[in-house]
Order: structure tokens, then sequence, then C-alpha cells
């Protein structure tokens, strides 16, 4: 801005110098040209005086506003961060609290299903068992019933487990012992025990 004020008077100065050199061909006209000439270049310097002072004022107030400005942006900036980490903590506790919601339950039909899974193993086991009981007691009951010979049935009868009942027994073992030792019900030992000859 100061360059183009600089120009203006380099140019009011040519136009004054050129008004005087006219003014010369005409007498005394000089020395007014003279006065208006010193007047008007007072008047550009209180003017170049007014406007540099408008600048400087100008310019302070800019720098004030923009000293502002960055206190504003340094502020903001300070309240994004808070806010950020604010979320991120407010974030990793939802989680952590979905998470506790879901593992739990989670981790409960997990023990539910094994402990399922085991308890229908133990049923099938039982149920084998039971199955074996049942055609056991059948063959005992055709027995009794005398329709099929003692030793058909003591041969459908035998095999490792009840041999060795018989032979726990004569040592002279409970039935509960043997029920135990061999994975045999109490009362299959004492059915084996009762049909000893």
């Amino acid at each position: 801005m100061e360059s183009i004020l600089i120009t203006f008077l380099f140019l009011f100065d040519c136009i004054i110098l050129f008004v005087f050199l006219r003014s010369r061909q005409r007498p005394g006209q000089e020395l007014e040209a003279i006065e208006t000439l010193a007047e008007e270049r007072k008047m550009l310097s209180n003017l170049l005086i007014d406007f540099k002072r408008e600048n400087s004022d100008l310019r302070y107030e800019m720098n004030t506003k923009l000293a502002r400005v960055q206190e504003l942006a340094a502020e903001i900036d300070h309240e994004i961060q808070v806010s950020k980490s604010h979320i991120q903590e407010i974030g990793q506790l939802t989680a952590q609290q979905i998470k506790e919601l879901i593992d739990k339950p989670i981790d409960e039909l997990s023990r539910k299903f094994i402990s399922t899974k085991k308890l229908v193993a133990h049923l099938e086991k039982e149920q084998e068992i039971l199955s074996r009981v049942i055609l056991k007691g059948q063959k005992i009951c055709e027995f009794l019933d005398q329709k099929v010979p003692y030793e058909e049935i003591l041969t459908d009868l035998e095999d490792k487990k009840y041999a060795d009942t018989r032979a726990l027994l004569a040592l002279g073992k409970t039935p509960r012992e043997i029920s135990i030792s061999l994975g045999l019900t109490e009362g299959e030992v004492r059915l084996i025990a009762g049909l000893r000859i």
C-alpha cells in the first residue's frame, strides 16, 4: 500500500512540476505555483503520515485479532482432545460392559452344555448297563421258569466280570466292594451271588 502512495506522490510531483514549468511561461504565477506546490506537498505528507498511522493501527488490531483467534483455536483443540479421550473412555467402558454381559451367559451356556453332554454320556452308559441287566434278568427268569437248562444260562452269563465276581465272592468280599471294583451294580453282584451253586 505504501508503494501505491509513493507512486501517487511521484505522479503528483510530476504534475506539479509540469504545472510549474508551464507557469514559468506566465510571469507572476511562479510564486503562486510554488506555494500551491508546497501546500499540496505538505498535505500529501500529512496524508502519508495519517496513512502510516492508520496502517499501524490496523496492523495492531489485526495482530490482536489474530492472537485471539489463535487462543480460540488452541482452546478448541484442547476441548477436542478432552472430548476425544472422554469418548474413548466411554467407548471402552461400554465395550467392557457389553463383553461382561455377553461373556457371562456364554460361559454359563458352555458349562451347561458340557454338563449336559456328560449327563447324556452317563445316561447312555446307564442305559447300556440297564439293557444288559434286563437281558440277564430275562435269562434268569427263563431259568427260574425252568424252560432253559441252568448250564445254558450260565454260559450266556459267563463273561469276565461275572467270573471275577464269583472269584471275589469266593474270597469273601462284600457286594458293595465288588460292584465298585468291577463297575457292576450292587444288584447284579447280589444276583450273581444268589445263582451260586
